[in-house]
Parts: C-alpha cells; sequence; structure tokens
C-alpha cells in the first residue's frame, strides 16, 4: 500500500520551485510529490539542475519561489 492509498500525506512536496544562479536558471518551476513508501531518483544529463534540486531539498540552498515540504 502506497501513501495515496492510506490517505497519509506525501514524504516530500515541492511545489512551483525554481532556483537562479546570478542569471543561469538552475531549476525551473519544479513540481515533485513522493509518497510514503516510495522509491525515487533524479535522473538527467549534466546541467539538468539534480544537485541543485537536492541541495534545495536539503536546506543548503533556499528557493527563489516556491515551497518544499518535507514530512
Amino acid at each position: 500500500m502506497n501513501g495515496r492509498d492510506s490517505g497519509s500525506p506525501p514524504a516530500v512536496e515541492v511545489a512551483g520551485v525554481s532556483c537562479s544562479y546570478r542569471r543561469v536558471r538552475a531549476v525551473s518551476d519544479l513540481d515533485l510529490r513522493i509518497e510514503a513508501n516510495e522509491m525515487f531518483a533524479l535522473v538527467g544529463p549534466d546541467g539538468a539542475g539534480k544537485t541543485t534540486t537536492i541541495r534545495l531539498l536539503f536546506g543548503i540552498l533556499r528557493p527563489g519561489s516556491g515551497s518544499i515540504r518535507i514530512l
């Protein structure tokens, strides 16, 4: 049973998150929902924003816009 079936809130919920480094937009309008007990992987080419997304999730960076909720 996943989080959707049990009515529990998602483990991670990202809504409209954007992050820029000077003029370079590293993450643009990211929406992401990871349910409890769900496996998830970030996959993409170099420069796709994977590391920036992880840094945002861990609170190392603050988003320029949007919201992040973890547990």
